[in-house]
């Protein structure tokens, strides 16, 4: 092989090195999408569904780039080995959505949603392990991350600060507060597992203040609980002697920090997660009690309303009571309505229960399992949690086998940021621009640290 060969495969790995950490600083800019009607269009598809077209995003072109020139690095160093490192998990949820496309009523959604999950479960993830191969880089992604996600806090901090923006939008780069909140579930415990493994006083200055800041500005109550869940985990799991400190630390936060602040942080997050609203309302012509009218769909928090009536579709039992037979409900748990149809379905399984107006409810307030078992059928959902279990496993498994302090913290913060995932999916949507790279680099960065502890083991023998 002569040096021009050498150099070319050089060079596409660095590329691929670039480009993943483009994708770790441009993949929170969630608002900066441009739609897809335009393809729809020049596919000929109608109206109806062009209006109702997905988005891309800058880190969608990164990815795809960065998968193009890993190909191109595979083929060039006639090594595939990598490869290997696809969970298995990751490719049944690809396959699973590819099969639901088959019964999609919204084609050009349902193609969107695949092209998606294979560039996120099997693209960017094989691109990030290629890329952070070595504990400099992978040290170079982690650190640019957390860089990326202080400055998503900060914008949100702006947001929070703007006593003109609603509550809704403290969102930062992101659409709403319900997949800021998401995002920051998985980001908060990784930066708390990383310092809870440091020996740097510094690094625990910035980890505390990021982490904090980051409770302050989330105000969603679903995903803020979520990150807590993430760090408590994660603080037991290195010491039960820390874990006081820890609660202490978040009892002063909210009796003593949250009374403080500019916005009723306390009470934003709570009735963000409230089933009804219970505050005082004047009787008016379209509302005229108290009494009954009180308990109009309005006063219903849709999210819930929502739940039951997607639960009511995946429940075996209910095919008569949903017009269907035996065998079409099957397929559906089985196989789903289609990825990226979740929308143009859920309306028909309210039955007797109010339905909200879809144009007033809070964007990203959806439960991610089921929505994944509605659209993608049950075994989709059962494989998301199979996924994130499969890398909370490796995580845990290989801080046991690593004296290195920054893996360890690694392995703590992956464990800690894919429980929290677990946890605040049930109240938003996490494989959606943002949260979605942002759990797969959580993946990719135990992938990294799993294949760095292997290679150290075998080179001790």
């Amino acid at each position: 092989m002569n040096g021009e060969d050498r150099s070319k495969r050089d060079v596409t790995g660095l590329l691929v090195l670039v480009l993943v950490l483009l994708v770790i600083v441009a993949h929170p800019m969630t608002s900066w999408a441009i739609p897809l009607a335009w393809l729809g269009r020049l596919l000929g598809f109608s109206e109806k569904i062009v209006e109702k077209a997905p988005r891309f995003t800058v880190d969608d072109v990164l990815i795809w780039l960065a998968g193009a020139f890993l190909v191109l690095r595979m083929i060039l160093r006639r090594d595939f080995g990598v490869l290997r490192s696809l969970p298995l998990a990751g490719v049944a949820l690809v396959v699973l959505a590819a099969l639901s496309m088959i019964f999609a009523e919204n084609k050009l959604a349902a193609i969107a949603g695949v092209v998606q999950y294979a560039e996120y479960f099997i693209v960017f993830y094989l691109a990030a392990v290629c890329a952070l191969a070595t504990k400099e880089r992978l040290q170079l992604g982690v650190r640019l991350w957390l860089l990326a996600g202080s400055a998503v806090i900060l914008w949100a901090l702006i947001d929070y600060l703007n006593a003109s923006c609603d509550a809704v939008h403290v969102s930062g780069p992101f659409q709403s507060r319900n997949d800021l909140g998401g995002y920051l579930a998985m980001l908060l415990p990784f930066a708390w597992g990383l310092m809870l493994h440091s020996r740097k006083f510094g690094a625990w200055v910035q980890s505390a203040a990021l982490v904090a800041l980051g409770l302050v500005v989330m105000v969603a109550g679903g995903p803020w609980l979520a990150a807590l869940i993430g760090m408590a985990v994660i603080t037991f799991a290195r010491s039960p002697k820390l874990f006081p400190a820890f609660a202490l630390g978040v009892l002063v936060l909210v009796l003593a920090v949250f009374p403080a602040l500019p916005r009723d942080n306390a009470g934003t997050l709570a009735t963000s997660v409230y089933p009804f609203d219970d505050s005082p309302r004047e009787a008016t012509a379209s509302e005229p009690a108290p009494g009954f009218g009180m308990f109009e769909a309005r006063r219903l928090s849709p999210r819930y309303l929502e739940w039951q009536a997607a639960m009511k579709s995946l429940t075996p039992s209910a095919y008569r009571d949903l017009g269907m037979s035996r065998a079409e409900h099957t397929r559906h748990l089985l196989l789903g309505v289609g990825i990226g149809n979740y929308q143009l379905n859920i309306g028909r399984y309210y039955g007797f229960l109010p339905k909200p107006n879809a144009n007033l409810t809070e964007p990203y307030t959806n439960n991610l399992y089921l929505v994944l078992a509605m659209s993608v059928g049950l075994p989709a959902a059962l494989a998301f949690v199979w996924l994130a279990g499969t890398f909370i496993r490796r995580a845990v498994t290989c801080r046991r086998e690593t004296s290195d302090d920054f893996l360890r913290g690694v392995f703590l913060g992956g464990a800690g940021a894919l429980t929290g995932l677990l946890a605040a999916s049930l109240f938003t949507q996490t494989i959606v621009h943002g949260s979605g790279p942002g759990m797969v680099l959580v993946f990719g960065f135990i992938a990294a640290g799993t294949r760095l502890v292997e290679r150290t083991s075998l080179e001790a023998r």
